[in-house]
């Protein structure tokens, strides 16, 4: 896969394009505002500086799936992707590009994770920043529990998407209270699609934006009540990020918080602290298979370079929108997802300088 290089036009496109964007009447100027700034990229910087993206996926007949994320993943900057695959399908996916490293994991009859190969997967995400599972996983029962081990033993930050979700939801994961005191070890960062949502959570999201961004917090603080342990008063607020994707992807985040200790408070009582957001980059351009895909690699990139699991979702969401739309004023049809990764290094160019302008509009 090549990125997109501009030439001439395009460049004079893009800056015509960061000009509207930065004018003081620009729609979108307080949205660009509120977003973090891109991780920062020294220059004596080398590939550990930048963090290691553990992707985890794929199955036979979808191995592109996992691919398209590791490459993404690549493209956002993180130092290494590494790539756990079912050993059925290793040699497809390393064929997809040449600058992940791929890991073999026990497989069964229909080229699918087994259920051992839970300890490749806890091994390898030992030396990783940050871990993705879910592209391409494929369904079973078997992949069941072995997502929900996954999502509770994990030990950094991970992302659950697509076939995860499935799975989380086919077991009721986050339907009852947990036991023996189990819970993830560090912030999970879920990004369903309103189908996926509904599996999950058992509600239908409706078009209503301010419905459905309150559906989202409900959701959020939900799994922070029954799936996070509590958060101490120097702990930041990122156990539970949640995406609910489509135009205009809601996000969300929640924790329950021990109180101050300067008797504000009753003894006892907890706060549940959330917050929402609302990502105002994209266009149909998404609306194809494999974009989420790409946003999850994007998302893993950012947080592999030192992002905090909030950050990296918001940021993540706007550069996977802002790559669609950058690519729509050249060619406005015929996009497919890994249009994301081939344009996503002129999203981050024209978002920089987006930052700059209206940091200086302040």
């Amino acid at each position: 896969m090549e990125t997109y290089i501009p030439d001439a036009r395009s460049s004079a496109i893009f800056r015509r394009f960061v000009n509207a964007e930065t004018a003081a009447d620009g729609a979108r100027v307080e949205f660009w505002r509120r977003l973090p700034d891109l991780p920062s990229r020294p220059e004596d910087g080398h590939k550990g500086t930048f963090g290691t993206a553990l992707i985890v996926g794929g199955s036979r007949g979808m191995s592109g799936a996992v691919a398209l994320s590791g490459m993404t993943a690549l493209v956002a900057g993180a130092g290494l992707t590494r790539l756990v695959v079912p050993d059925a399908i290793q040699d497809a996916v390393a064929q997809f590009q040449p600058e992940y490293t791929t890991i073999g994991a026990p497989s069964d009859a229909s080229g699918r994770f087994s259920e051992s190969a839970l300890d490749v997967i806890l091994e390898e995400s030992r030396r990783a920043t940050v871990v993705a599972v879910g592209p391409g996983l494929g369904r079973s029962d078997s992949l069941d529990r072995l997502v929900e081990r996954l999502y509770l033993d994990i030990p950094c930050r991970a992302i659950f998407d697509a076939d995860a979700l499935n799975a989380l939801a086919s077991t009721k994961f986050f339907g009852v209270l947990p036991n023996c005191g189990q819970f993830p070890k560090a912030a999970r960062v879920l990004t369903p699609h309103p189908g996926e949502f509904e599996r999950i959570f058992g509600v239908k999201p409706q078009p209503i934006r301010y419905a459905r961004e309150l559906l989202t917090v409900v959701a959020a603080e939900e799994i922070g009540k029954r799936r996070q342990p509590l958060l101490y008063e120097d702990d930041q607020i990122e156990r539970t990020v949640l995406l609910l994707k489509g135009r205009e992807t809601i996000l969300a985040r929640s924790a329950l918080r021990v109180p101050p200790k300067d008797g504000s408070e009753k003894r006892g009582v907890l706060w549940l602290e959330s917050e929402s957001d609302v990502n105002e980059t994209g266009n149909s351009n998404l609306a194809t298979g494999g974009s989420g895909d790409a946003l999850t690699g994007v998302i893993a990139g950012l947080i592999a370079q030192g992002l905090d699991a909030w950050d990296g979702a918001r940021l993540g969401v706007a550069l996977h929108g802002l790559a669609a739309e950058l690519r729509a004023l050249l060619v406005p049809r015929g996009a497919v997802a890994s249009d994301v990764a081939r344009f996503l290094p002129c999203a981050m160019a024209v978002y920089d300088e987006i930052r700059k302008r209206t940091a200086r509009m302040e």
